[in-house]
């Protein structure tokens, strides 16, 4: 009886030493809820810790598709187009020519009447020493004069030129061809006649002179402007009238003439 006694007393004894161990991890309340309850707190599960990326499935591990993860393109970002920058092209900027800006000044030139107007209508250039410019001049018997000046690259002068008109002759447009091939055009009027007929006069190196031009109106004809493609290449033009001009009511047509060398 006795040796069965300290039995029980030892197997107490150890389980009241493992209750204590078990307490002291337990807590105050220890593996006793209430008084003289045993209960026997149980471990927590050793879950183990995902993997990120798979997911636990029966079979084993199944791996999530790589291509699920939000992600911001690479091409989705903003960039300002390197040829949007607005540059200003460098002939656009205002300079001003050194050492002095670029300006119209007047050039003296010979005036024939000093009773009447004198006119210049046209100029053409062969070269920067050799300019002509055409017009006309009142004279003192107020008749009006072809009137052809010649800059020679300092200075402006008169060269004569021929009349053909009694009353009127002018000179509307100049061209050259060459230093010795100039041409002018106009018309000139006789009071006898009535009629305005067309003037073309031609340089030669020397000298103005007349060159026949034909008339297409019977009362009126004027030559207001020429070109020069070459020395037997020319044109003239300009207007006429089927009738008289001094109608309440005129009918003016256009004249076109052409110059093939003879």
């Amino acid at each position: 009886m006795k040796r069965r006694t300290g039995s029980y007393v030892l197997a107490l004894l150890v389980v009241l030493a493992w209750a204590l161990a078990v307490g002291r991890g337990a807590g105050a309340a220890g593996p006793f809820a209430s008084a003289g309850a045993f209960r026997e707190d149980p471990l927590p599960a050793n879950t183990p810790t995902a993997t990120p990326g798979l997911t636990d499935t029966p079979g084993g591990p199944t791996p999530l598709p790589t291509d699920t993860a939000t992600a911001v393109p690479t091409n989705t970002a903003t960039v300002v187009p390197t040829d949007t920058v607005t540059v200003v092209p460098p002939d656009t900027a205002t300079a001003t020519t050194a050492p002095c800006a670029l300006a119209w000044s007047i050039v003296s030139s010979p005036n024939p009447s000093t009773a009447g107007s004198n006119v210049l209508n046209g100029v053409a250039a062969v070269g920067a020493n050799d300019v002509w410019a055409v017009g006309y001049y009142v004279n003192g018997s107020s008749i009006a004069q072809t009137l052809t000046e010649h800059w020679n690259g300092s200075a402006w002068t008169s060269v004569a030129s021929p009349n053909v008109g009694i009353d009127l002759n002018v000179l509307n447009s100049v061209a050259a061809v060459t230093a010795n091939d100039g041409w002018a055009v106009g018309s000139y009027y006789n009071t006898s006649t009535a009629l305005h007929q067309t003037l073309v006069e031609h340089w030669n190196g020397s000298a103005w002179a007349v060159v026949a031009s034909p008339n297409a109106g019977t009362s009126y004809n004027d030559l207001y402007g020429v070109a020069v493609v070459g020395a037997n290449d020319v044109w003239a033009v300009g207007s006429y009238c089927l009738s008289y001009c001094s109608t309440s009511v005129p009918i003016i047509q256009p004249l076109a003439e052409h110059w093939n060398g003879s």
